[in-house]
């Protein structure tokens, strides 16, 4: 799990959260609030890391417990979403007509990705993109599902993409780079 307050502010008890999973067939979402900052032990499995300026720090622990307390029922429902495989910064670009950007991924589908960027792309707009990954650029056409201000201080955005259009070729590369994912994470399981 990561937890991020989209700022540079350090995280406090008390802080509210959205929650979201998605399964083959059902997805749940709900807010809940820090009930007490985690407590890392020094010699843990896991390290610290200082973050620059902010005076911030990020903690990777396989033993950190973390309780949030429910703030909001939890929705339940039928999803049409695939599973979502945390598959970070992938180079992307992004092309509209004349128009271009670049991005990277934060997580990927068997029928879509998440990327952030520093433009903001309309959603329901279709668009071209190229995802610049190990076994080679995958090109294809994707819609816009919806795009949310990740930082505002940096002007980045979040957009979720269910690819449209992928020609064979493309589309056997993108299924191979989400079978080696997951296959990376059933072993480290």
């Amino acid at each position: 799990m990561t937890v991020s307050t989209k700022n540079s502010n350090p995280l406090a008890a008390g802080e509210q959260f959205r929650f979201e999973g998605h399964g083959d067939k059902h997805s749940v979402a709900f807010f809940g609030k820090l009930a007490e900052m985690p407590r890392f032990r020094v010699g843990s499995a896991g390290s610290i890391t200082a973050l620059g300026q902010s005076g911030g720090w990020m903690i990777e622990s396989k033993n950190l417990r973390v309780d949030f307390q429910l703030t909001s029922p939890v929705v339940l429902g039928a999803s049409r979403e695939e599973m979502r495989i945390l598959l970070k910064d992938i180079p992307v670009k992004l092309s509209h007509g004349a128009k271009e950007c670049s991005g990277v991924t934060t997580d990927v589908s068997w029928n879509g990705l998440g990327v952030l960027t520093k433009a903001c792309v309309p959603s329901q707009e279709t668009i071209d993109l190229e995802c610049m990954t190990k076994l080679g650029p995958i090109s294809f056409r994707a819609q816009c599902r919806y795009t949310i201000q990740e930082d505002a201080s940096v002007q980045s955005y979040r957009s979720g993409f269910l690819i449209t259009e992928i020609d064979r070729i493309n589309k056997s590369h993108w299924k191979q780079l989400i079978g080696d994912t997951l296959s990376r994470f059933e072993k480290s399981a």
